[in-house]
């Protein structure tokens, strides 16, 4: 079965904020590279996802390619749902808050 894939609005704008980061303090071509690397780990998400780690609350993780982010993932079939991508050095008690507010919808 093919899996359908959703973002929550606070994972669009993980990306939309770290793509911006990229293109404005180092480059454009870098802030392009961190989008091509993102939709690499989606489509192997897409394709295998149970490949990556799950926690206790059912929420997968894995990283993206050449970057400090990872990205955080549910699956609410038939869909899998995009909570976060996370820079590894913010705070994770932000990132559980999230988590939560998602799994107690």
């Amino acid at each position: 079965m093919e899996e359908k894939l959703k973002f929550t609005e606070e994972a669009k704008l993980d990306i939309k904020e770290a793509a911006t980061y990229y293109n404005e303090v180092e480059s454009h071509k870098l802030a392009d590279d961190f989008l091509s690397s993102i939709n690499e780990k989606i489509i192997q998400i897409l394709i295998k996802p149970n490949a990556y780690s799950e926690d206790s609350d059912g929420v997968r993780k894995t990283t993206i390619r050449r970057f400090p982010y990872n990205i955080y993932y549910i699956s609410i079939s038939p869909s899998l749902l995009i909570i976060a991508i996370w820079h590894k050095k913010r705070n994770p008690d932000n990132l559980k808050n999230r988590i939560d507010k998602i799994k107690n919808k």
